[in-house]
């Protein structure tokens, strides 16, 4: 059995994390709305190999905020992400005084709302590529969006599967399969 070689564990991997400059105050959601402090880069060492991706952002939560206090320029954007955007969210920091991050397949109010709330000039849609084959999570994500009175054209099923996109049009971005407007 794959899970039972001792391959992982006598040649286990290395991460080398590159720390923001930032100086940044995360404060995260859980789903019942009730909100904690928690750093944005954690020292994971101890912790099991199933928990291994607290590192970056604690986990995955329905909406966290990411405030930097370095800029106080009023800049902000939202990361739209599932869990692989986790490690792209400390890049941002440097970048903004406010980071949301809202994590589709959790987050249950409205996009429109949150982002008219918000004022983020920004909004970022980052997924892994095995989202692209996998029409539950495209569904949350074209669902998150709809809110925002977007429309989204190319998302198509055939046969269970996602049928990709033939063009990119200017007035919108990608989705990985398709382009919301």
């Amino acid at each position: 059995d794959f899970f039972k070689l001792n391959t992982q564990k006598d040649n286990p991997d290395t991460v080398d994390i590159m720390m923001p400059k930032s100086d940044t105050v995360m404060e995260l959601t859980e789903t019942d709305g009730s909100t904690k402090i928690w750093p944005m880069i954690n020292d994971v060492t101890k912790f099991t190999a199933r928990t291994k991706f607290y590192a970056f952002l604690g986990g995955d939560y329905p909406y966290t905020k990411i405030t930097n206090s370095k800029i106080t320029n009023g800049s902000a954007c939202i990361l739209v992400k599932e869990s692989y955007g986790n490690v792209f969210a400390p890049f941002l920091t440097d970048n903004y005084e406010y980071v949301y991050v809202v994590d589709y397949r959790f987050y249950r109010g409205s996009f429109s709302k949150l982002v008219k709330e918000l004022g983020a000039t920004d909004i970022i849609i980052l997924n892994n590529m095995s989202t692209t084959a996998n029409t539950k999570l495209l569904g949350q994500l074209y669902n998150l969006l709809s809110y925002y009175n977007y429309t989204v054209t190319g998302y198509r099923e055939c046969d269970g599967d996602v049928s990709p996109m033939s063009s990119l049009t200017e007035t919108g971005f990608a989705l990985p399969y398709g382009v919301v407007t």
